[in-house]
């Protein structure tokens, strides 16, 4: 039997044991929409893999906590804090629930480029204010402007950074989209 209600699921590793994802099967209704998405390059071919939920390890609670408060902060995502480790909860639609979890673990590995992740916002006005809020802390990588944002109803953000010391905390990019952006899936 699976996890997260499903009938089947995998645990993968990296080859050094620093990563892992568990991968269980799409709803019924999604894969073709899955298969649709595009890249965040127009030149690369498309391998999207829908997760619900990603781990990621930290080396401490309060690390946990910190990284937690950046998505509280600039996007208003609700957190939940425990003794060692915070998740983070977006949910655009009643359908898709997506959590980023920061667990403190002692294996934690040093941190490269951990590429990126997408999440969406459910308003216009949410998703305004967030990126007003990052280009004023300078991490906004792309577009320069709003109205280009707006345009394309999405931003990128170059890092997870303490919200007070503007300090990296993790090198992702997060691709940080509308509800309303055509590969959402369930809007």
């Amino acid at each position: 039997s699976g996890i997260n209600g499903g009938e089947f699921s995998m645990k993968m590793l990296d080859p050094w044991e620093a990563n892992f994802y568990v991968l269980t099967e799409a709803p019924k209704e999604w894969p073709d929409r899955l298969r649709q998405i595009g890249c965040e390059a127009a030149s690369m071919k498309s391998n999207v893999v829908a997760l619900s939920d990603v781990g990621v390890k930290t080396r401490t609670a309060e690390d946990s906590a910190a990284m937690g408060n950046f998505y509280k902060h600039f996007f208003k995502a609700p957190i939940t804090v425990t003794e060692n480790s915070c998740m983070v909860h977006f949910s655009p639609a009643p359908e898709l629930h997506q959590t980023l979890s920061f667990v403190k673990d002692d294996s934690c590995p040093a941190y490269s480029d951990l590429g990126s992740i997408c999440f969406y916002l459910k308003s216009r006005d949410a998703f305004q204010e967030s990126f007003t809020k990052c280009m004023a802390a300078g991490i906004v990588e792309a577009p320069s402007t709003l109205g280009e944002a707006s345009a394309s109803q999405e931003f990128v953000v170059r890092a997870v950074v303490d919200p007070e010391s503007k300090r990296e905390l993790l090198p992702v990019r997060n691709v940080v989209r509308l509800a309303e952006h055509k590969d959402c899936l369930v809007i």
